[in-house]
């Protein structure tokens, strides 16, 4: 007889094996509960085999007794083999309908017709990445017709909020009209705000108890600056998250990344340089433009194959005033809001600076290069000559910047008097000669230079400058030559200043060849302090075997001490640029009481009231809403002055590289967390929590190792 307990224990493995899967799901249902009928079809391998099976004949043969012996010791094998072929044929139809029949874990909540009745925040990240579009359809529309889509699976009496990225408030309401109106009406913004807050904030709307369950929609498209690292949240565990992404496959946006300028506060007719980066791929060269006034000045064509550029746009402003501009990318673009990136020029009139000398000569080369083409409409400097004893009766405030060219010593009154200016705010640059009192040049106790003596040093051969890396503001645009070689002037003469005073009130900003410091800074107050160790008086330059050094004989000569008097100059930079959604603090001058400030936004006539804090001097402007150029216009009795400033987009939210699910998830643990690309992933997990999980998948893999295991039994039990 055979013996049976093999299959029985298959059989038995089995059939445990799926009582305890169900067991774990809970309750089970099926969706075409007749469909299971057809499991007796089970049985069809049975009767087929009953049908079928070959059946001996009898033939009497002499040698029968050697054929039953052989027989008697492969029977069991052979039947065993028969009936775990049949076994698992009976077993793939028992699961092939079963699979019909399609089975499901049933949802705890009450449905009615596939609805729900829930407390439901539907989250929305509104930040600028949401505006890119792909077949004319931006993904925060998207957001919205999937949001719309979910909020069909709310029975009525569910208690909704609304919330997005840029304004997380939100209420529950019964209303599903209003709902509606608030998803359709929620706008596009330029702002780059992080998704975390608005997550915080829908967690902390579900702590109340409630008897319905409660769930989280969040449509994003899941970039990296929307979805920091770093972030730690503890939720309940009840609550049932959805991050639904809306990111296409594409990712084809190009964008000005950041835009470099000399100055904001530029002279009239004076130069100026603004480079712009520009990122993102694009087979073909694209055109970079260059506005000023929303007139188009210049353009650049681009290679964007790498997918980095830079370009470089030299500007001469020739009106006072106040001037916007952008360096934008030409063409289309999926993106729009960041293919611009704004810049403000406040141009200022001709600077006035102090030339103070012994001799009016001294200070010819000096003169000559801060107005070298003593034209009234060209210039950009206003250079005014002053003895110093002339120095008492100035206004010194009226000057951006003091000269000390060549001058021998000045008094304690004197010092007094150009220390306080420099301590508030004014720029001075000394030039000493050979004319100096070395010992005597300053009081001890001005403050403007470290106590201690000079000392003439003689190199018979000649030192050069040594600019190094060039990274200082002065030496910058000396780089690579642009404005004249700055190692080409040779110094035969220079000052050493005695190591006696501390180091840290002189910073050394270009060196010579030997070591020696050429240009040194010190701050007094809030204002800058520069000193040139070598003299450019016409009395120690114009005399060659005496001659110091031959600087102002060389083509760097007048871009140098330009450099020299826009590092110091003291100038009213107004507030700084900032990013779509930042406050801007606007410092006011004199006494808050007595000081309005109003603020103009790009594109708009109408002046926004901005209080002025008492206790700081500062009025905070908050409604940096679009990016474009600001004015802000500061009153202080009958006298107003106005500044620009610039609000752009914030770059990172330009990269659409998209996060990681999984990263997500390691942010909230505990939290009960789904993920759905399209609306047929939120479909199915809409299905899920409404009827509940169909448990058709997790039957496929059984229900093909079966069909591969038949296969591989009836190849190899009835092989020859």
């Amino acid at each position: 007889m055979t013996d049976r307990r093999p299959i029985k224990g298959i059989a038995l493995s089995i059939a445990i094996g799926l009582s305890l899967a169900c067991a774990g799901c809970g309750e089970i249902a099926f969706v075409n509960a007749g469909v299971l009928g057809f499991a007796g079809a089970a049985a069809i391998p049975v009767i087929l085999h009953l049908l079928f099976r070959r059946r001996p004949r009898r033939v009497k043969f002499p040698p029968i007794r050697f054929i039953l012996r052989s027989k008697k010791a492969t029977s069991r094998r052979f039947k065993l083999k028969h009936l775990m072929l049949l076994l698992a044929r009976m077993l793939i139809i028992a699961l092939f309908v079963l699979i019909l029949s399609r089975p499901y874990v049933r949802s705890e909540q009450k449905v009615v017709h596939g609805k729900a009745r829930v407390k439901a925040v539907l989250l929305l990240d509104n930040s600028f990445s949401m505006g890119y579009t792909e077949r004319k359809v931006s993904r925060l529309n998207q957001a919205k017709k999937l949001a719309l889509q979910v909020m069909n699976s709310f029975d009525l009496g569910s208690e909704v909020a609304v919330i997005s990225t840029s304004e997380v408030a939100g209420s529950f309401t019964v209303d599903v009209e209003r709902v509606r109106q608030q998803i359709g009406d929620l706008p596009l913004t330029a702002r780059a705000d992080s998704c975390w807050a608005a997550v915080r904030k829908a967690e902390a709307l579900l702590t109340e108890e409630t008897s319905l369950p409660r769930e989280v929609y969040v449509f994003s498209d899941m970039t990296k600056n929307a979805w920091p690292a770093g972030e730690k949240l503890k939720v309940d565990p009840k609550n049932h998250w959805c991050f639904v992404d809306v990111s296409g496959e594409k990712n084809e946006n190009l964008w000005i990344d950041s835009l470099a300028q000399d100055r904001r506060t530029v002279a009239l007719n004076k130069p100026i340089r603004i480079t712009a980066t520009v990122r993102g791929k694009s087979p073909t060269p694209r055109v970079i433009e260059f506005i000023v006034d929303g007139e188009k000045r210049n353009q650049q064509q681009v290679d964007l194959q790498s997918g980095l550029a830079t370009c470089a746009f030299d500007y001469v402003p020739r009106q006072q005033g106040i001037h916007f501009g952008a360096v934008g990318l030409a063409g289309e673009d999926p993106l729009p809001v960041d293919n611009k990136r704004y810049f403000v020029l406040n141009v200022r009139p001709a600077a006035k600076v102090l030339c103070v000398s012994e001799d009016e000569a001294d200070a010819f080369y000096l003169m000559n290069a801060l107005d070298p083409t003593g034209e009234v409409k060209r210039r950009t400097v206003q250079p005014v000559w002053a003895s110093p004893s002339d120095l008492m009766e100035k206004d010194l405030g009226s000057f951006q910047a003091v000269f000390l060219c060549n001058v021998a010593k000045l008094d304690a009154g004197q010092a007094a008097k150009i220390a306080g200016y420099v301590s508030g705010g004014g720029g001075l640059v000394i030039l000493a000669g050979g004319r100096t009192d070395l010992k005597e040049f300053l009081p001890h106790d001005s403050g403007i230079l470290p106590a201690g003596e000079m000392e003439v040093a003689e190199v018979p051969k000649g030192v050069v400058f040594q600019p190094g890396d060039y990274a200082h503001a002065i030496l910058e645009s000396f780089r690579g030559g642009r404005n004249g070689d700055l190692t080409l002037p040779r110094f035969h003469k220079y000052l050493e200043l005695f190591a006696g005073a501390p180091e840290s009130r002189m910073t050394a900003i270009l060196p010579f060849s030997n070591g020696s410091p050429a240009l040194l800074r010190n701050q007094l107050g809030s204002g800058k302090v520069l000193f040139l160790a070598s003299s450019i008086a016409a009395s120690d330059t114009m005399a060659a075997p005496k001659a110091w050094n031959d600087l102002p004989k060389t083509p760097c000569f007048v871009p140098f001490i330009h450099e020299l008097l826009d590092y110091v100059a003291r100038y009213a930079e107004g507030p700084a640029d900032v990013r779509v959604g930042e406050p801007v603090p606007i410092g006011v001058a004199g006494p808050p009481a007595g000081c309005t400030v109003e603020v103009t936004p790009p594109g708009r006539a109408r002046r926004i009231r901005v209080p002025v804090d008492s206790t700081t001097s500062f009025a905070v402007f908050r409604e940096t809403r679009e990016p474009g150029g600001y004015v802000a216009a500061v009153t202080s009795g009958e006298k107003e002055r106005k500044y620009g400033f610039v609000a752009n987009v914030d770059a990172n939210e330009s990269d659409l590289t998209r996060t990681d699910a999984r990263a997500i998830a390691d942010q909230m643990p505990r939290a009960r967390i789904r993920f759905a690309r399209g609306a047929d992933d939120l479909r199915k997990i809409e299905r899920e929590l409404r009827i509940g999980r169909e448990l058709g998948q997790m039957l496929l893999w059984p229900l093909l190792l079966l069909v591969l295991a038949e296969v591989i039994m009836g190849n190899t039990f009835y092989k020859d």
